[in-house]
């Protein structure tokens, strides 16, 4: 079946959900600049940012139709009808989770700047140590989210991994968000590992 914009949410949602790619096309097209205006607005201008939250937005999006319409196909009728409503909601959360990302990283460097000095004492079987769990974590994950998971785990922000790998902030982040549901059970082992 062509789709066009004109074409009900819920009808292209319904669609997207069951793996049609073309009506997926569709609704993003027909949402996309909305998104934008959207994002901009709570970023402050901040264009890369805006960007950011709007793919992620998309992304999400993608993987939670398809549960949806198997697990509560309830809820996707609700979403559907009250899509502009839904998208302002999760567009503000994905913003406020950057933000806060961002501020816990920053608070982060500096907490590293202000301790260079006794990293440089640490003893080289710490080091040793650290490689070693971080290893046995990433043997846990496909080989497609290892290299980012391992910058992730050296305190790369999504921005500077998505550079370093000539990926998407999107990307990147859905790879880290797969890896962290797959990595539950060691969730203890991760923070001590994102410890400054």
């Amino acid at each position: 079946m062509p789709w066009d914009s004109s074409q009900s949410d819920h009808s292209l949602l319904l669609a997207w959900a069951g793996g049609d790619q073309a009506a997926a096309t569709v609704f993003v097209r027909k949402y996309y600049h909305h998104a934008m205006v959207l994002s901009l607005g709570y970023c402050r201008g901040d264009k890369e940012q805006a960007e950011t939250a709007t793919q992620t937005f998309f992304e999400r999006l993608a993987r939670r139709l398809p549960r949806l319409l198997q697990e509560d196909p309830a809820k996707l009728q609700d979403i559907s009808q009250h899509f502009p409503a839904y998208l302002l909601s999760a567009l503000r959360n994905n913003i406020k989770e950057q933000k806060r990302s961002a501020s816990l990283y920053q608070q982060k460097i500096s907490v590293q700047a202000s301790r260079i000095d006794l990293e440089t004492e640490s003893s080289t079987t710490e080091r040793f140590v650290r490689e070693d769990v971080i290893r046995h974590v990433l043997s846990f994950l496909p080989e497609s989210q290892r290299t980012i998971y391992r910058f992730y785990l050296e305190g790369y922000s999504y921005q500077e991994i998505a550079r370093k790998l000539g990926l998407k902030q999107g990307q990147v982040r859905g790879r880290i968000d797969r890896g962290n549901q797959k990595l539950r059970q060691h969730r203890q082992l991760i923070h001590q590992l994102l410890k400054p």
